[in-house]
């Protein structure tokens, strides 16, 4: 079968404004990193399953945390909302169709840190509920929530929201928090404001029902001055610099790079990452048709203390391409029949056909990938038809190219035809090189673990870590690295497992102890224990045995496994000695010999993993 160029021409335009029509409406915004315990009940049925990076959310979907726990969700037009840990929150309303972006969360316990961007579009809106407050923001950035008395609760870093609290309106604006009193709200101007710790702070001052809303005002403004102090010693103290962004962009997505001194945590939209002193990167997202200014704000933290680091702007646009009328097309002398965009998956390569007039024997023709160039196809092809393939993948290290051009140069000059390129990460043609993760080191003593990643750059990695065969933590990796994990006390098994876009998978397992810096105690009882007790017979032995009990106290989680040695001696005779694993309790008894008539001294040493010796004597006298 045979059709006309021009009708050709209308098909692909057809399909072009087929596609655009329905990449126009999205209902789900996408999980982009989870830590803990966090799970989703789709469309609120009661079924709850564990949040993965692959889950969506979507309209009616209800998301809960548990303690230590937090979900980071990625709207259509860039914002991100950080739901807390042992919080409960429902979408109810959740679309973008056309730039339009509609989404009202409901928080029904917990909190929720957002990051949104300004709305471009009069008819968008991003609301939060609260059972018994609602609040509409615009360009925003903060936390807001439910305290544990039910009553709503606002931080705001930047930006304005308002809330409408039974029958008042109330304006909070960047730098203040709204903080509930009875039946309205005090707005505070605070330093600590948009900090989540903070906030969870004045949450529990809250629960002091013996306070006035005057003295509750006066210990939280007491509490934040202190904070301020804080603030602006870390804010004279820092050393961290970002790279610009261009004015305007036309692709949908955005990577934001800094660098700040080693042990300061970084935080953007919500996802905190912690520097080695090496360049922090961010990557951003948004969907094709959230057109408008996009802006980054840049948190420091050190410990609980957060201060401004800048914000990185710039402004979207998608690029308009106008096709070319058909009647405008210059007549080649040469034609390529692959047509663009060219997807490259299960082959793993791209293959170039077409044909070109074989009586100019002078031509030259050649089909150019990145940095590879082909030789002169004529001489190898035959009867005017050429076909040359070329193997694309990660190995080959040119799987992020994204267009291949041929050139034909005959006698009436230079003529070239472009084909994009789509390549698929997900296919194992292209993603060949399995991701690496190693445990590089740890430290015991103050309970982290160093392990790296390779692999990651050009692919996105989807690294989990467990414990003890629990999920702990969940996200993104797209750079080679050096990573930092905290350790639980004790040991555990800890396992580390990276999944590249191909579902390459690896994994890394090794048992890793804890022993925080902590002062332990040892109780002998009565150091010294005066026994009467009458002398045997003439002719039998004059010692008995007597049970010692001791035990080490103020150990963490009253663990075992912080023990390293356990010894008891009598002299020079050594009664008891435990090490590492045969230390299975913290408490004793032992029996020891003692001798009539005579002072009996038993010591005990005890060596924590922690460094710490604990010494003690006992003496029993035997009268």
């Amino acid at each position: 079968m045979c059709y006309s160029s021009r009708f050709k021409v209308f098909i692909a335009l057809l399909l072009v404004a087929v596609t655009m029509s329905m990449a126009a409406v999205s209902k789900s915004g996408k999980v982009r990193y989870r830590v803990g315990d966090a799970f989703i009940d789709k469309k609120a049925k009661g079924n709850w399953n564990m949040i993965t990076l692959e889950t969506k959310v979507q309209e009616k979907d209800m998301i809960r945390t548990e303690l230590e726990s937090q979900v980071i969700i990625a709207m259509p037009d860039g914002s991100v909302l950080s739901v807390d840990e042992l919080s409960l929150v429902e979408f109810s309303k959740l679309l973008n169709e056309d730039g339009v972006q509609t989404i009202v969360a409901d928080i029904r316990s917990g909190k929720v840190r957002f990051d949104a961007q300004k709305q471009t579009d009069a008819k968008s809106y991003l609301n939060f509920k609260t059972g018994t407050a609602v609040a509409a923001i615009r360009g925003t950035s903060g936390t807001i929530g439910v305290t544990s008395r039910g009553k709503p609760i606002a931080s705001l870093s930047s930006g304005r929201l308002e809330i409408n609290y039974g029958d008042k309106s109330f304006t909070v604006n960047g730098g203040e928090t709204a903080v509930p009193t009875g039946d309205e709200l005090v707005v505070l101007p605070l330093a600590s404001s948009g900090n989540m710790d903070f906030l969870k702070e004045i949450d529990k001052m809250q629960e002091d029902s013996t306070k006035t809303a005057e003295e509750l005002k006066q210990a939280i403004l007491t509490k934040d001055s202190l904070y301020s102090q804080q603030k602006q010693t870390l804010q004279d103290s820092l050393k961290c610099s970002f790279e610009s962004l261009p004015d305007t962009i036309n692709e949908p997505k955005v990577s934001l790079k800094g660098t700040c001194p080693a042990g300061i945590q970084v935080e953007i939209s919500s996802e905190r990452k912690e520097s080695n002193g090496q360049t922090l990167q961010f990557d951003q997202s948004w969907a094709p048709d959230a057109i408008g200014e996009k802006k980054f704000p840049v948190t420091c933290i050190v410990g609980n203390i957060s201060v401004d680091c800048g914000t990185l702007k710039t402004l979207y646009m998608k690029k308009i391409e106008v096709p070319t009328p058909v009647d405008s097309v210059k007549k080649q002398t040469f034609q390529v029949f692959t047509q663009s965009p060219v997807k490259i998956c299960e082959t793993g390569e791209l293959t170039v056909e077409g044909t070109f007039d074989p009586a100019d024997t002078s031509a030259t023709l050649i089909v150019k990938l990145g940095n590879k160039v082909s030789s002169n196809l004529i001489p190898i092809s035959a009867e005017g038809k050429f076909s040359y393939s070329i193997s694309i993948s990660d190995q080959n290290r040119n799987w992020n190219e994204t267009r291949a051009i041929v050139e034909y140069r005959g006698q009436n000059g230079l003529e070239t035809v472009t084909l994009d390129l789509n390549v698929d990460k997900t296919c194992r043609e292209v993603n060949k090189n399995i991701p690496s993760i190693k445990i590089e080191s740890f430290d015991s003593l103050k309970c982290f673990a160093n392990y790296s990643i390779t692999g990651a750059n050009g692919d996105k990695l989807i690294v989990a870590s467990e414990i003890d065969g629990s999920p702990i933590k969940e996200e993104y990796v797209e750079q080679d690295g050096l990573r930092r994990f905290q350790l639980k006390s004790g040991i555990h098994e800890y396992i580390f497992i990276a999944k590249d876009q191909a579902g390459n998978t690896v994994q890394v397992k090794k048992n890793l102890g804890c022993y925080p810096r902590h002062r332990s105690t040892l109780n002998l009882g009565a150091r010294n224990e005066r026994l009467r007790v009458p002398p045997p017979p003439n002719g039998v032995k004059s010692t008995f045995h007597k049970t010692m009990r001791f035990s080490i106290e103020n150990v963490p989680n009253q663990n075992p496994q912080m023990i390293k040695r356990v010894v008891v001696k009598q002299g020079n005779d050594v009664v008891l000695r435990l090490v590492d694993n045969q230390i299975t309790d913290i408490h004793y008894d032992v029996q020891v010999e003692l001798k009539y008539g005579q002072r009996n001294m038993v010591s005990v040493e005890v060596v924590m993993k922690n460094g710490q010796v604990l010494k003690g004597t006992k003496t029993y006298e035997v009268r």
